[in-house]
């Protein structure tokens, strides 16, 4: 596997205990080199992985510090996994927020189910706070009734404004049993998850895809770069190029790699990118693609012998995630144009350590396993304690359900949005109502946020 330039996700940890152990004074440079350790979202390092920055960093007068949030614990494994880091009696606790104000706060505080914390919101700016409630039929408005808050919100500041739709559960769960929003897909059919189907998560033209998505949206050019750089690091892996000294070529030495075969390599790979890919139709269109291919494959040419069906599979046109070919708006499958208003559409983990202006957290499936004590829809299960309607205790898939509502309503500076399936909001929605949301019923509003355009 390491050959193929292939890793799992434990193999980080393992394959840097290796040269600590065949060269101890290795640790100690390290320590020389970087006497200040800071390590960041410290609730999602697991025991083994602490172990090892601890052996590096936790001696001879180096200053290891660990920043973490127990409530915020969002890789937690079960069964046989070490156990994630969390904060002892000698740390110093950070319960106050700039982000947002006090209307936030308080609500968030009471979803701090892992360890109890009050939550104090320093925020300049009173945030609106808006349920809505829906059924079968107007789960297709939510989208739309939440844009149209924002853009009371914000009139023409709106175009400025960087919000968010999120669900726990974002991927195209199976259809089985009574109706219930399972997923993000349920409230934008358009939509989908930036994995696609696992058969085609790892071609070309899929990884492609993704960066096309994320310039469009105006990521950060770094996150760009490195989605197009592992899709030409695939393209040279099926021609059996190799780095410096035998290695496997990467993401992280594809460029210098391709640099060493020729100089101007490099250069003409990115710019038929970016007319091709960021500039142009190929990854959304079967006829544009292959005026791609005929630009960009000569460039590794010669193809070794008998690696031609390996490289023509790994080259094919991925077709199924295209939302509307005719609409340039809805090329991007993560992000809903309302007018002025982008709502990009996400997981949990789409804005996780983010600020945002607003966000509107949409009821989805929480899935731990085929068990049904495994699985429970996130809103309907955290809502009735958010709002001091029970002092049930979270356990189990439960408390899965709380820390990701937690992450979510911690994110937005200004506008927070919950939507709740009607049937479940009889208790919930007035307690909701006596403590300052405003609550819209969508199903008595007739035809003004169908559909999500």
């Amino acid at each position: 596997m390491v050959k193929s330039g292939l890793y799992r996700y434990a193999d980080m940890t393992a394959l840097a205990w290796r040269p600590l152990s065949e060269n101890p004074a290795l640790a100690e440079r390290l320590r020389d080199r970087f006497p200040l350790i800071i390590l960041d979202e410290a609730q999602d390092t697991h025991g083994e992985q602490l172990r090892l920055l601890e052996h590096v960093f936790k001696q001879d007068g180096a200053a290891f510090q660990l920043l973490g949030d127990s409530n915020q614990t969002l890789y937690e494994d079960d069964g046989t996994a070490p156990a994630y880091w969390t904060p002892g009696p000698g740390c110093i606790p950070l319960d106050t927020s700039r982000r947002f104000g006090g209307e936030i706060a308080g609500f968030a505080s009471r979803l701090t189910a892992r360890q109890a914390q009050t939550i104090v919101g320093l925020g300049i700016r009173p945030a609106s706070r808006v349920m809505f409630l829906f059924d079968q039929g107007k789960i297709g408005g939510v989208l739309g009734a939440f844009a149209e808050e924002a853009r009371a919100l914000w009139g023409d500041d709106c175009s400025r404004r960087d919000v968010w739709a999120v669900a726990s559960r974002h991927d195209l769960p199976g259809k089985k049993g009574a109706w219930q929003p399972k997923s993000l897909v349920d409230y934008h059919p358009a939509y989908r998850s930036e994995g696609g189907s696992r058969g085609q998560a790892n071609l070309l033209c899929r990884q492609l895809q993704k960066a096309a998505v994320h310039h469009a949206a105006a990521r950060p050019p770094a996150e760009v770069s490195e989605m197009l750089a592992v899709g030409i690091a695939g393209l040279a892996r099926a021609h059996g190029w190799k780095a410096a000294n035998d290695r496997p070529i990467t993401a992280h030495n594809v460029w210098a790699a391709l640099s060493r075969r020729a100089l101007a390599l490099p250069r003409a790979v990115r710019r038929v990118l970016r007319d091709h890919v960021l500039a142009g139709d190929a990854v959304w269109d079967q006829a544009a693609w292959l005026v791609f291919m005929e630009q960009l494959l000569p460039l590794f040419s010669p193809h070794p012998q008998g690696a031609e069906a390996e490289i023509a599979d790994f080259c094919g046109f991925v077709a199924e995630q295209k939302a509307d070919p005719t609409d340039p708006e809805r090329r991007s499958t993560k992000q809903v144009q309302f007018d002025e208003l982008t709502l990009r559409l996400g997981s949990i983990h789409s804005v996780k350590g983010k600020s945002v202006d607003g966000i509107l957290v949409v009821e989805s499936e929480v899935w731990k396993g085929s068990g049904a004590d495994q699985q429970c829809i996130d809103l309907t299960t955290v809502l009735p304690r958010a709002f001091g309607v029970t002092d049930q205790p979270f356990t189990g898939v439960g408390l899965t359900a709380a820390t990701n509502v937690f992450v979510d309503v911690t994110r937005p500076r200004e506008l927070l949005g919950l939507a709740l399936r009607k049937s479940h909001s009889a208790a919930v929605a007035p307690a909701a109502q006596a403590q300052g949301w405003k609550v819209i019923d969508l199903t008595t509003i007739l035809g003004k946020f169908d559909g999500n355009r």
